[in-house]
């Protein structure tokens, strides 16, 4: 059976390159996004789209469900909350908190000031294969993307990038805005919510465009069917720090 979509996004690829087994379970799976996913959403949606925040987010409220009169705010509340994502106090703070260091920093406020469209979709083609992205902002020559982050730190960040792929994404979003340049806006969702502006190097951006066309080669010639990490038998070695 062949499980593959028409088209590739970044988070389609970065699962096939994972394995084809956790590409077809990102199609066809449930996706139920978990705490720390509602949080970055709604930190996305504060920064980039106050104006759309309270039609898709709301508050738990504090009340006292023992008694009738909470009972009955209860049930308002469930009522007006359907279709919404419910948030504790404790993650709209944390929200609340990200969005003032994001537009307290020099930076990162500069770039949202001179940003030319928000949260943009656009689809290009790369190798042969339509290609879809929705880039969180939209410059004149460049591109950027807000990132959340439990330590900020230069150092912590290069690993999370490296190890998620961000570079992948950048060069994708470049291909498809035709623009040369992509910035990371990095927001701490803990105190004291340090918030850095990166910007892509060119032989990060080099190297990851030419293993971002090998993975959708590599996408492309997979014929759909599940397969798992290798279908060799692997040495398992000590770790390098053994």
């Amino acid at each position: 059976m062949n499980h593959k979509r028409s088209y590739l996004s970044t988070s389609a690829l970065k699962a096939y390159a994972k394995s084809p087994n956790h590409y077809i379970e990102y199609v066809n799976g449930e996706r139920k996004a978990t705490p720390a996913m509602e949080l970055g959403s709604a930190i996305h949606c504060a920064i980039l789209e106050p104006d759309k925040w309270h039609d898709r987010y709301t508050i738990v409220p504090k009340v006292d469900r023992r008694t009738k009169v909470g009972k009955a705010a209860w049930e308002t509340f469930i009522a007006s909350s359907e279709g919404k994502t419910v948030l504790t106090d404790e993650q709209h703070k944390t929200m609340d908190m990200a969005r003032i260091a994001v537009h307290a920093d020099p930076l990162a406020k500069k770039l949202l000031d001179t940003a030319i469209a928000f949260e943009q979709v656009q689809d290009t083609v790369i190798s042969k294969t339509p290609y879809r992205g929705i880039a969180d902002i939209v410059g004149d020559g460049w591109i950027a993307d807000v990132k959340t982050a439990a330590d900020g730190c230069p150092d912590s960040f290069m690993r999370q990038a490296f190890n998620l792929k961000y570079h992948e994404q950048a060069a994708a979003y470049c291909r498809i805005w035709g623009v040369p340049k992509a910035y990371f806006i990095v927001v701490e969702t803990h105190p004291p919510y340090n918030t850095c502006v990166f910007e892509q190097s060119e032989d990060a951006r080099e190297r990851a465009d030419a293993n971002l066309l090998r993975l959708v080669k590599e996408w492309e010639a997979w014929d759909g069917t599940p397969a798992t990490y290798t279908k060799d038998i692997e040495i398992l070695n000590l770790p390098r720090w053994a």
